[in-house]
């Protein structure tokens, strides 16, 4: 069988109507042609280079495939960055033991996971017309929550200004920690 019958036969897109009466031999040849444009047209597939999103937006995203160990980094970093922002800018105090900022900032990650997990599954049309504001709006009532009805007596606010200054401050800072964690110290370990 010459080379132009094998590309004839491998060109014809799945005709088999003359794949019938080839004897074994044309058919094992008419076969590996085929198997090889098949191989190339993978190959040429696989080396095109994937495309990069033009615009990206953070509504939260996940520094680790593991829910819990995604909780405790998050934890981890809201805990530092609350604690900090309420003690380094005195937006308020924390009264009582080390306990008080812990179970404070643990009830505020366990309301912002369930917040985001709601939006997100529920009304992601809303935060993708709101760009993210949303987020913004419920970070701010949980806090204010969590201060006024959990706290009442332990956390607190100097007055509502402060607060809002203090949720879009934590909101900006978090979101440039948790960029640096995740596309600088966490790309760099492949983890």
């Amino acid at each position: 069988m010459s080379e132009k019958d094998k590309d004839k036969n491998v060109s014809s897109d799945h005709d088999l109507s003359g794949f019938e009466h080839l004897s074994d031999e044309e058919k094992l040849e008419v076969l590996k042609a085929t198997l090889k444009v098949l191989e190339e047209k993978e190959k040429q597939k696989q080396t095109k280079p994937p495309k990069k999103p033009v615009i990206m937006i953070e509504f939260g995203g996940i520094f680790h495939r593991s829910g819990v160990v995604n909780f405790f980094m998050y934890y981890a970093l809201n805990l530092v960055i609350i604690y900090g922002l309420v003690s380094v800018f005195e937006f308020g105090f924390f009264r009582g033991g080390l306990e008080i900022p812990l179970l404070f900032v643990l009830c505020y990650t366990l309301g912002e996971l369930f917040f985001r997990h709601y939006i997100m599954t529920n009304h992601f049309k809303i935060a993708i017309k709101s760009l993210g504001f949303i987020f913004f709006f419920g970070y701010l009532t949980i806090f204010y929550m969590i201060e006024r009805y959990l706290f009442n007596h332990s956390v607190k606010f100097y007055n509502e200004t402060l607060l809002v200054v203090f949720t879009g401050m934590f909101v900006v800072i978090r979101y440039g920690l948790s960029y640096l964690i995740k596309y600088k110290l966490l790309r760099q370990r492949s983890w």
